[in-house]
């Protein structure tokens, strides 16, 4: 243990990871002579006080030195300035220069003494602290002490001369396949070496919770360390997904009756790994557990270190080897005792010296009157607030398993009704008017009516107005009805980019058929399995060609454009289809996705009211249309008076013909992939919103301060959008870039099966809202197992299958 300690000591920046200091409150004041010459008898009597540390071919090696001048300082001191003398206190040790020990006296005029100790842990463990302080106490009040019989080095070489073969095969064996990795959610990329900046959080148990787990460890048979370490291992499952689970924990390694008053660094670290499987009774694990630990105090002779050597582990610089999890608990402290014949309490330091050797400690120690848990986490990997939430979580799955030890660890919820209430109704706070007894075709025309010689369309060189664009819409409608099509029927098509396309899908809309997108790129077979699979009853088709017995409309033939170009009458309801839009199959065959009226109603509010839209803009519309963005960006444009801009294909090809493009058509609001954003270098609409994969720090240092940037997510069953983020410019920018909150009339829930996720749990993402599609087309099993009823509202949750949490 001593050469990890020498070897981390190498790699760590702050150089005071390993310092053990303690702050003990006296009710007196202390004589410096006689404080002087028992802290000199101590040194003297402890071979291992006396110890530093150097290099010897290539291996640390312990050095005794005959005489080692402690560093000891008496300080008078208001209490006002004790902080800032306590933050000074702890400092690197130099590990080659004995002794690795500071001390300090502070007088604070009031009767009372602050005592400090600073050990470095290569010398020490928390047993040992308490041997020397009841021998320094002892001394001080001129008692004798028994001779020692054995030294801290003794018991290296004992170490060395004991046959932990057995012991190793044991641990060997837990570890023989592949060690997991725990993936705990971060706030903060891991840094490339381990960094030792600490924060902690506490809370105590106390009253009938610490009743209760007394009660379990009777009727169960087993210790409060199993409970605690049973329950951090649930916690982590449910953080992390995983159902395999590491953690490390200290036992004193004072296995030798010689060694029990000695001070030395005795500690040995057992790995403990066990399996939280969802699926499995809390009382069944609990055995488990009591089975793991049993056999490991039975072999906790054979050091750790060896064992990292024996086992295949991963070695990175950014973690311990094994775990990054450490629990801990504490029996022997009780808090208060008393030094010569005066009171002692020793007081929290948490608040001057932390420093964090796992990403996370987990320390309990039991009380008189129950337990105080100290959670310690590494700054450089959670935030304060995260911290809290994990101490919260654990704590209510104590008390959720004290309540019933037969439940099933998948049913073990970590939230209180606090917490439960906040995600429900704080977070999912969405209500919003909007016209929710209106059809695409009905707020299309609202548009047409009110402002009939605005530019609707922009194409190239073609530009068409809104009372047009509805003329010509109205005289394909018209058509299709006298076809026979109207609603509930589907109308495919597949058509290229121009103005066609944009009055080809109004058409549709407006017979009261719901239109399917299929882009004229696609494999054959692809094509073939889509309209198969949907039925048309036509196909429109501009510049492309499709063999089928299906009536095909060639939009480029102008007398398509010619004949009635009244308006039509409204046939469709808000909970009819709008548009099927296929998924990419990359799970299986294309699922056409049923998207309704209403949806698309609820996104015309959405964009005038979150977004600003005009009739003043110019949106961007960039997507294809086998993609829903397309129907995003169509409908933020049409249904707000907006002015319609769509790219040529070949300027989507050349960023610079692009670029030229939206500039000369003055684009005011574009919605892009990110990665198509990052090849930009002269673009800047006063809304940019990125879409369709992961957005990054580039990209909102990319967009800067003058350009509005949002980050929208939404699977196409949600009509195209579920959540964004708004970058606002004050803020940090993180290094995972949010995707926010519900829009509204849209509620997001995190579950794990079926059971709510607590906040920073990951889960699935599952979506609820006016914007929920009906379901998959002909898919009635599927439909059932993806969109399921709303245990928290009315109508239908779509489980996307994402992982996410909230923040």
């Amino acid at each position: 243990a001593q050469q990890r300690l020498y070897m981390v000591a190498q790699i760590d920046e702050t150089g005071i990871a390993y310092n053990l200091p303690c702050v003990y409150e006296i009710k007196g004041i202390l004589e410096r002579e006689r404080f002087e010459k028992a802290v000199k008898k101590l040194v003297e009597r402890h071979e291992i006080l006396r110890t530093s540390f150097s290099m010897v071919n290539g291996e640390p090696v312990q050095n005794i030195s005959e005489d080692a001048h402690v560093d000891l300082e008496f300080v008078d001191a208001q209490k006002e300035d004790i902080d800032e003398i306590l933050k000074d206190f702890v400092r690197p040790f130099d590990l080659s220069r004995a002794p690795l020990m500071r001390v300090m006296v502070i007088n604070t005029g009031d009767g009372l003494s602050l005592l400090l100790l600073d050990i470095h842990h290569i010398i020490t463990d928390g047993i040992s602290m308490n041997v020397l302080l009841s021998e320094l106490s002892c001394l001080y009040g001129n008692g004798t002490l028994p001779e020692l019989r054995v030294q801290f080095k003794d018991y290296c070489e004992w170490l060395k001369t004991g046959d932990t073969t057995a012991q190793g095969e044991y641990w060997k064996g837990m570890f023989s396949d592949e060690v997991p990795v725990l993936n705990m959610p971060l706030d903060y990329r891991r840094p490339s070496v381990q960094s030792f900046r600490g924060g902690a959080v506490a809370a105590s148990i106390q009253g009938e919770l610490a009743a209760d787990i007394e009660k379990i460890q009777r009727k169960t048979e087993t210790t409060d360390y199993m409970i605690f370490m049973s329950a951090l291992m649930i916690l982590l499952s449910k953080y992390s997904g995983q159902e395999d689970i590491v953690i490390g924990s200290p036992m004193s390694g004072r296995t030798h009756k010689d060694t029990q008053n000695i001070p030395g660094m005795f500690v040995n670290t057992l790995a403990f790994r066990g399996k939280p499987e969802k699926a499995k009774r809390y009382s069944e694990f609990l055995k488990e557990i009591k089975e793991i630990c049993l056999n490991g105090y039975e072999n906790q002779d054979y050091p750790f270190e060896k064992l990292v050597e024996a086992v295949n582990v991963n070695r990175e610089s950014s973690r311990n080897p094994l775990f990054d999890i450490m629990f801990v608990l504490q029996n022997y402290d009780y808090g208060v005792g008393s030094f010569d014949t005066m009171e002692m309490q020793e007081l929290d330091k948490c608040e001057w010296h932390r420093s964090a050797r796992f990403d996370l400690s987990v320390i309990i120690t039991k009380q008189r009157d129950g337990y105080k848990i100290v959670l310690e986490y590494c700054k450089d990997l959670y935030t304060e607030e995260t911290a809290e939430l994990l101490k919260n979580h654990y704590i209510n799955l104590v008390k959720e398993i004290a309540s019933d030890c037969e439940q099933l660890i998948g049913k073990i919820e970590v939230l209180d009704e606090n917490e439960k209430k906040r995600i429900l109704y704080d977070f999912n706070k969405t209500e919003m008017d909007f016209p929710k007894d209106k059809v695409m075709a009905e707020l299309f025309e609202e548009m047409v009516e009110s402002s009939p010689d605005n530019l609707a369309v922009v194409f190239g060189e073609e530009k068409v107005i809104y009372r047009e664009l509805n003329r010509r819409a109205n005289c394909l409608a018209n058509r299709l009805r006298n076809m026979g099509i109207g609603k509930n029927d589907f109308v495919a098509i597949m058509t290229e980019r121009s103005v066609e396309m944009v009055a080809g899908i109004l058409g549709i809309i407006k017979s009261g058929a719901a239109y399917v997108p299929v882009d004229p790129g696609y494999p054959r077979d692809r094509i073939e399995y889509m309209i198969s699979d949907s039925s048309p009853k036509a196909i429109l088709v501009y510049n492309t060609e499709i063999e089928t017995e299906l009536p095909v409309i060639d939009l480029q033939d102008k007398t398509i454009w010619e004949g009635d170009g009244q308006n039509p009458k409204i046939v469709s309801k808000p909970e009819d289809i709008a548009y099927i839009i296929y998924t990419s199959g990359t799970t299986g065959r294309p699922k056409g996705v049923m998207v309704e009226n209403h949806g698309i109603a609820n996104l015309k509010s959405y964009f005038e009211t979150s977004f600003k839209i005009t009739p003043k803009d110019n949106v961007l519309q960039f997507a294809n249309i086998s993609f829903d963005a397309s129907v995003w960006e169509m409908t933020m444009g049409l249904l707000t008076g907006a002015t319609l801009i769509v790219v040529p294909s070949e300027c989507i090809m050349d960023t610079a013909l692009f670029e030229k493009y939206c500039s000369e058509n003055s684009v005011t609001v574009a919605t892009l992939p990110p990665q198509y954003y990052q090849t930009l270098n002269n673009f800047a609409p006063r809304l940019l919103i990125t879409a369709g994969s992961e957005s990054s720090k580039k990209i909102i240092e990319k967009a800067g301060s003058e350009i509005r940037y949002i980050n929208a997510y939404g699977p196409t069953e949600t009509t195209v959008c579920a959540t964004h983020w708004e970058y606002m410019t004050s803020e940090d920018i993180k290094d995972s870039i949010p995707i926010g909150k519900p829009i509204p009339n849209t509620q997001v829930y995190i579950l794990n099966g079926m059971e709510l996720c607590g906040i920073g749990i990951p889960g699935e993402l599952c979506i609820a809202g006016v914007g929920v599609a009906r379901g998959y087309l002909n898919r009635p099993e599927l439909t059932l197992e993806r969109f399921i009823d709303n245990p928290y509202g009315e109508g239908k949750i779509y489980r996307s299958g994402d992982l996410a949490r909230w923040l």
